[in-house]
Order: structure tokens, then sequence, then C-alpha cells
């Protein structure tokens, strides 16, 4: 092998970096910009281009139909889990193994819907009624994680009936946890 056989170079090496608001567990909370940089080692040709695809199965640097050359920066948008494909080739022709990263995206909040049962309490006579608290929340992304109460409130006036037992209106709701 000599210093100008293709074979005698290591191929390309190609990372990604991505600006991102990042979220729990494996997902990002907003689009997703995706930018490429590859390099050649140092006895190598150079790096001629960059390809990538972003949610092509079989996606393959012999299958040119299906990803594109890399001119810049990218965005992934849309909610959902998605695949990047990507890998780089040099002036002599060696195509680097491909990478394959997934990147998921939910920046969609949560829908959250609360109903108490009884809805009204009257007469508004400060007396302690059981009230059951039910709580739904759906999220069609990354999936639910719960929910905190931030805090129970009265709509009695404490200057009305009963003024000085406002403070006793409310009691059993722990703030900071998901009590209902």
């Amino acid at each position: 092998m000599t210093a100008d056989d293709p074979a005698a170079h290591a191929e390309p090496t190609t990372v990604a970096s991505y600006a991102v608001t990042q979220g729990n567990n494996g997902w990002y909370r907003s689009s997703v910009i995706v930018t490429l940089s590859a390099s050649d080692d140092p006895g190598g040709s150079g790096v001629q281009r960059i390809y990538y695809a972003v949610d092509t199965p079989g996606c393959a640097p012999e299958s040119p139909a299906s990803y594109v050359a890399y001119t810049g920066a990218f965005a992934v948008a849309l909610d959902g889990a998605h695949v990047i494909h990507f890998w780089s080739a040099d002036r002599a022709g060696i195509v680097e193994s491909r990478h394959i990263e997934a990147v998921n995206i939910d920046a969609t909040a949560p829908i959250i819907s609360c109903q108490a049962l009884p809805m009204i309490l009257w007469p508004p006579s400060h007396s302690l009624v059981p009230v059951t608290i039910a709580v739904d929340v759906n999220d069609g992304g990354s999936g639910e994680a719960g929910f905190t109460l931030l805090s129970a409130t009265s709509s009695e006036s404490a200057n009305g009936s009963g003024a000085g037992k406002f403070s006793m209106d409310i009691s059993g709701f722990d703030a900071g946890t998901a009590s209902t």
C-alpha cells in the first residue's frame, strides 16, 4: 500500500451538534437546529462532501436518492420522534460509515383539565365540605409526567360574613405535590 492508495487512509469523521431547548428523558422542547462538521485523517485527501437525511428509512450512502448534500445548518421542527442519518466522503472516494441519531421533539404543552365535585359550595358558611378533584393530563408527544398543585384558593371574600375564618376555608391540599 502506498500513501496515494485510498485503502491506506481512514474514512472521514462527521459529528452533529444541536441548538435546542433541552427537555427531559431524551426529548427536546423546541425545533432542533442541526449543524454537521467533518474532518479527514491527517494524511487523507480532505473532506469532499457531507450528506444527511431525516426520517428516511433505508437511507444509505449507496442509495443516492435518499440523502441530501449538506450545505449548512438545517432544522427539524415537527413534534415527534425523528431519525437523522449523516456521513461524509473524502476526495479519495472513501465513504464514512453512516451515523444514525434520534431526535425527539415535544414542543407542544400538555393539556390539563380538572373538575371539582361538587362544583359549587352553597351557602357560603365557611364549613369544611369534602370535595373530590379529578385531574386529567394529556400529552401526545413525550408522554404525561403528572402535575403539581400550585395553590388552592377560595373565592369567598375575607371581608364578608364570617370574616377572620377565611384562612381555614381550605384544608387537605398540599401545594407542590400532585395533591387533589
